[in-house]
């Protein structure tokens, strides 16, 4: 009974561990979308704060409309897909595959593979 009870409380060790990792790596993420959402003068305050006062969408529309992102996301599509399809095309086309000599054995393996 009491390796069932020492293999519960390691367990709970352990999930406990995994939980006070994920709160440190979930920390800066946190931060980061509570600035986003900052106006200019809370971001220079020397008392920084976790939750905006006077949330705002500003600075969201400043990035769109002084970076092309956009077009930057679509340009990371096209090049996405294409190395997909490149990929594939290349995956699909075998070295093993090679025409049979007639006399049962096979061809001897093409240059350059």
């Amino acid at each position: 009974m009491s390796a069932f009870r020492t293999g519960r409380a390691a367990r709970a060790g352990q999930y406990l561990a995994l939980l006070a990792y994920l709160a440190f790596l979930a920390l800066p993420f946190l931060w980061l979308v509570s600035t986003a959402f900052k106006p200019a003068p809370e971001l220079a305050s020397l008392h920084p704060t976790w939750i905006p006062e006077k949330p705002t969408l500003d600075n969201f529309r400043q990035a769109f409309d002084e970076q092309p992102l956009l077009r930057a996301a679509a340009n990371s599509l096209v090049a996405a897909v294409a190395a997909a399809l490149i990929a594939v095309a290349l995956a699909t086309r075998s070295p093993t595959r090679r025409p049979a000599t007639g006399d049962g054995s096979p061809a001897p393996p093409p240059a350059g593979w």
